[in-house]
């Protein structure tokens, strides 16, 4: 059974800058990326607030996973990092809220909506069967369920959208303010 990560170090919510958050998860994966020819950009297609109150050790890791992600499952092209803010209904008779919305995309192998529904159950194993087939696929597929529950532990939504030969985009939507 994976952990849902509830013991995992905490840290109280506390201002961040989510830009220099992102960069700083981005220079972990840089020399990964450059290796494999990958292209690596960040693009802030919105201003987005200087500071935002959450967990950074949480975000981080969320983070990190995802791009570690699309990272090792993209053999040629690049993975993009899009930072804006998204304003979406709460409900029917409530306001739009903000969300800072953090999209990482890849033009990697992408995976079909059972794949994806396998990995964030934490059945890796198959999660990525019939792609490479390896251990590694496994080990790195579980970083989306690792993802999950760091994302739902800061009350965020983690969404996926992926095909086959397609490549993937997951998109952390987060709130910041009412």
């Amino acid at each position: 059974e994976l952990s849902d990560h509830s013991d995992a170090p905490r840290s109280e919510p506390v201002p961040v800058d989510p830009r220099q958050l992102l960069e700083q998860v981005i220079d972990t994966h840089r020399s990964r990326a450059r290796s494999k020819g990958l292209q690596l950009d960040l693009l802030h297609e919105s201003p987005v607030p200087p500071m935002i109150v959450t967990d950074p050790f949480r975000l981080q890791q969320a983070l990190g996973r995802v791009l570690e992600n699309a990272v090792w499952f993209t053999d040629a092209g690049r993975v993009t990092i899009r930072l804006s803010v998204a304003i979406e209904p709460r409900g029917e008779d409530a306001d739009p809220r903000p969300r800072l919305a953090i999209v990482i995309e890849d033009t990697g192998r992408g995976m079909s909506r059972e794949q994806i529904d396998r990995a964030l159950l934490g059945q890796v194993a198959e999660a990525h069967a019939g792609d490479a087939g390896d251990a590694a696929d496994g080990q790195v597929g579980l970083g989306l369920r690792i993802a999950r529950s760091f994302v739902h532990a800061l009350g965020a939504e983690l969404r996926i959208d992926s095909a086959p030969g397609r490549g993937s985009t997951v998109t952390i939507l987060l709130e910041f303010g009412d």
